[in-house]
């Protein structure tokens, strides 16, 4: 599982069929590996959000880090 932070490109309303809504301008934590995700990212409709929110779900949670 890798989590990112998404927003929807600029323009576009994004449905989150997992969760029953649309994608929030604020961005959404979302599984990068997960195929609608990954196909929404890669299509370019999902936008990984860079910065504290962005960051991997190990990053986030300090593993890794000495």
């Amino acid at each position: 599982m890798d989590i990112v932070s998404v927003k929807p490109r600029d323009g576009l309303a994004v449905v989150m069929p997992d969760r029953g809504r649309l994608a929030s301008a604020d961005g959404e934590n979302v599984d990068r590996e997960a195929p609608y995700y990954a196909k929404a990212i890669r299509d370019g409709d999902l936008v990984v959000v860079t910065g504290k929110a962005g960051q991997t779900k190990s990053a986030a949670s300090g593993e890794g880090s000495k």
